[in-house]
């Protein structure tokens, strides 16, 4: 066993009150360096949420610019095919192409409408399976009939 004195404890007190404070100074750094890892784990855990984020939206981006220039390519065949046509018009409406004719009605005579109406038939007819092969979707026709099945459909479910 040893006996310290009062004076060897008095040398030993300014080394312990060093090896306790640098024993806080450790615990503090440790607890700091936990802290900050805790922190950095929270930031990776933001920035890999906003990653993916910010996939998804360029990915609707891209998807979005497909789309334009999918409509721009069909709205240029539109223009090339309006100067091409003697009457009416190509128009877009969302997804649906239409082909129209505006008719002046006070002084049509009736074989004058007629001939407008088969003009605008035969027009639609003519370019309405071209623009579904190059740009894809359906025909008028092809969608009423689409339209009529499903309602067939529809109307067997409900009496069954």
């Amino acid at each position: 066993m040893i006996t310290l004195t009062r004076a060897d404890w008095r040398k030993l007190l300014l080394p312990g009150a060093a090896g306790l404070a640098l024993l806080a100074c450790g615990g503090a750094l440790v607890a700091f360096a936990g802290q900050s890892q805790r922190d950095a784990r929270q930031s990776l855990a933001a920035a890999q949420a906003e990653r993916v984020q910010n996939k998804e939206r360029l990915s609707r981006i891209a998807e979005e610019e497909r789309e334009v220039r999918e409509k721009i390519e069909v709205y240029q065949e539109l223009l090339r095919l309006n100067s091409e046509v003697l009457l009416g018009a190509f128009s877009m409406d969302g997804r649906d192409i239409f082909f129209s004719h505006s008719f002046l009605g006070r002084r049509l005579r009736p074989e004058q409408l007629i001939a407008s109406l088969d003009t605008v038939a035969t027009i639609s007819d003519e370019y309405d399976e071209q623009l579904v092969e190059a740009y894809g979707g359906e025909t008028a026709l092809e969608r009423l009939r689409g339209n009529a099945n499903r309602s067939r459909s529809l109307d067997r479910l409900s009496t069954n």
